[in-house]
């Protein structure tokens, strides 16, 4: 309980009280701290997806082959589709591991005479580093196949070569004993 835990600090009473009255203007800065994380979380959200596909156009049109370039049509908003897509499958699974972890803990409680014994604390701990296991594995598995996957897909099957063709036609595979 917050109350206890601040009835026990040096002096007693209210600590977020006591920090306020010390610091008038403590409050509207952590405010303002939070809001600016939550706009830069915003714009990084914004803007990530239209970096990416400007990237992945760069670097496609940077490749050379003696007379034979390569040109990029990505466009920005399939690689929007792509991010989009990534969110609901990754709020999906995040509601998929919230229920594994209620019922996890349900089981628990049942198991062990309501979860106070400490085996019952050692269990919840090392499930819930079980659980972060598969979370951090399961969000990057999808980072992976929905996002980074689908933009070289698009990458490839938006890419076209110019130049002098029959430059292609001479290429020989060749290797060595």
């Amino acid at each position: 309980n917050w109350s206890r835990v601040t009835a026990t600090a040096r002096g007693g009473g209210d600590v977020l009280g006591r920090v306020e009255k010390v610091s008038p203007g403590f409050a509207d800065t952590i405010v303002f701290a939070l809001l600016t994380g939550i706009l830069c979380l915003v714009l990084i959200a914004a803007l990530l997806p239209a970096f990416h596909a400007l990237v992945m156009r760069w670097w496609i049109s940077g490749i050379r082959f003696g007379d034979i370039t390569l040109a990029s049509r990505l466009r920005t908003r399939d690689v929007y589709v792509a991010y989009l897509r990534f969110i609901g499958w990754l709020v999906l699974f995040a509601l998929m591991i919230v229920v594994g972890i209620f019922f996890a803990l349900i089981f628990i409680g049942f198991l062990f005479d309501g979860g106070q014994s400490q085996t019952s604390e050692i269990v919840i701990v090392v499930m819930m580093v079980g659980f972060y296991v598969v979370s951090a594995l399961g969000a990057m598995t999808l980072y992976q196949q929905t996002v980074i996957l689908t933009i070289w897909r698009l990458a490839a099957d938006t890419t076209a070569l110019a130049g002098d063709k029959s430059v292609l036609e001479r290429v020989h595979a060749a290797g060595q004993a």
